[in-house]
């Protein structure tokens, strides 16, 4: 597990907050998507 990804009891608390199915296409893996967030700001966080 690397040092940003959620584990499997994390993810399942998060994956009950977000919609099941959006509207439009079809987008990536939310926990994908989520894991970049927390990137993104990790690295803004250490650029400030």
């Amino acid at each position: 597990m690397a040092r940003f990804d959620l584990s499997d009891a994390e993810w399942w608390v998060i994956e009950l907050l977000l919609p099941k199915r959006g509207r439009g296409p079809a987008s990536r893996d939310d926990r994908v998507i989520l894991t970049g967030i927390f990137l993104y700001i990790a690295h803004r966080r250490a650029m400030a």
